[in-house]
């Protein structure tokens, strides 16, 4: 039989603590292009950054799994890469006589080296400090797993493994601080056709089941096996879970932050039904728009100015029986400058047919509280 040629797969990267998904803005390389190791690949767009994707090795594009526009979430397949020094798929010679009797196998490729690299976490960050790696030199991951947590100057992120296989290298330690492209560990990875005694079903061992008293034992929870993020433990710890009561939902049911979270707000939604009373009408209304109004980001800037001026004005219109506060003022001022001199303040953003467009009606809505 033919021997594949060992393919990478390149997966949507996490972003931050409450980044699940993200859209795909831009391919700079498309099926069949070459591509380097640490050269963008293709940029992302979540809804607290935009980002740019390196491609974690040298090689050409084979596979291109979301098209732009597309809304794809954390670990899912982008891309697949086929190395550059990967060999081509060539027939295999004729089985002997002899050998025929036996079941028929593909010949495993070799493995390859690959680089765990800082990924671009926004257009404005540059660098980043590793928090922790989940991984120690020597010890296997699978693909998509957290392998190194990072924390940049916007988010915490969980950067997954780029491959299957081996931790070989760890070149930046936690508290060293990277810059975007820098390699920061290397990995052995898997394999392709390799059969090892990880790939397949393990005989029941003890470290992965517990006991009930009537005798039957039941699955550990990835909490006693220790596949829990550097996030989800330190979420835990901050919610008071016990992680042995939370399953996972990620690859090899490795918990993550959602797993906890889902498992804190639970516990909360019980305790504070007992005192839950319903409410209607304009209160109902009002409560509704409170809760969708956390989904809007938003930013706090402070000025200091001297009032001479406001002052003065405000007496004028005082003297021509005009009664006006100094918030009366600063609020007019404020709608005057964003509807003359930065318009770009009057656009709004709407969701039309799913895609986000930017509405210009060049009206100014000022709410003050």
């Amino acid at each position: 039989m033919a021997i594949d040629t060992t393919t990478v797969e390149v997966v949507m990267p996490a972003m931050g603590d409450s980044v699940s998904e993200g859209t795909v803005l831009e391919w700079r390389k498309a099926e069949g292009d070459s591509v380097s190791a640490d050269e963008t690949l293709v940029e992302i767009s979540t809804d607290k950054v935009d980002a740019e994707v390196p491609a974690p090795i040298d090689g050409i594009v084979v596979k291109v799994h979301a098209a732009e526009g597309d809304t794809i979430h954390v670990g899912a397949v982008l891309a697949e890469i086929a190395p550059s020094n990967g060999a081509a798929p060539a027939a295999s010679a004729e089985p002997a006589p002899a050998a025929a009797a036996e079941p028929e196998q593909d010949a495993p490729a070799a493995a390859q080296d690959v680089d765990i690299v800082m990924p671009a976490m926004g257009e404005s960050v540059s660098e980043g400090v590793v928090l922790e790696w989940a991984k120690a030199v020597g010890e296997s991951i699978e693909a998509d797993a957290t392998i190194v947590e990072i924390s940049t100057d916007k988010v915490d992120a969980e950067v997954p493994a780029p491959a299957s296989g081996t931790v070989t290298e760890i070149l930046a330690e936690a508290g060293e601080t990277v810059s975007v492209g820098q390699v920061i560990g290397r990995m052995r990875g898997a394999a392709v056709g390799a059969r090892s005694e990880t790939s397949q079903p393990a005989p029941t061992e003890p470290a992965a089941q517990a006991v009930t008293d009537n005798g039957a034992t039941q699955p550990a929870s990835a909490a006693e096996t220790g596949k829990a993020t550097p996030v989800a433990r330190r979420v835990a710890a901050a919610h008071g879970v016990e992680l042995g009561r939370v399953h996972g939902s990620g690859p090899d049911g490795r918990i993550g932050k959602q797993d906890v979270l889902a498992v804190a707000n639970g516990a909360a939604a019980a305790h504070a039904t007992a005192g839950a009373t319903q409410i209607k009408g304009a209160s109902a209304m009002l409560a509704r728009y409170m809760d969708e109004s956390r989904e809007v980001p938003t930013a706090t800037s402070f000025r200091t100015l001297a009032v001479t001026t406001l002052d003065a004005r405000r007496k004028q219109l005082k003297d021509a029986g005009q009664r006006v506060s100094f918030t009366h003022l600063i609020a007019y001022a404020i709608a005057r400058a964003a509807t003359e001199q930065m318009p770009v303040m009057t656009h709004h953003f709407e969701a039309i047919d799913g895609k986000p467009h930017v509405i210009d009606d060049g009206a100014c809505n000022l709410g003050i509280a």
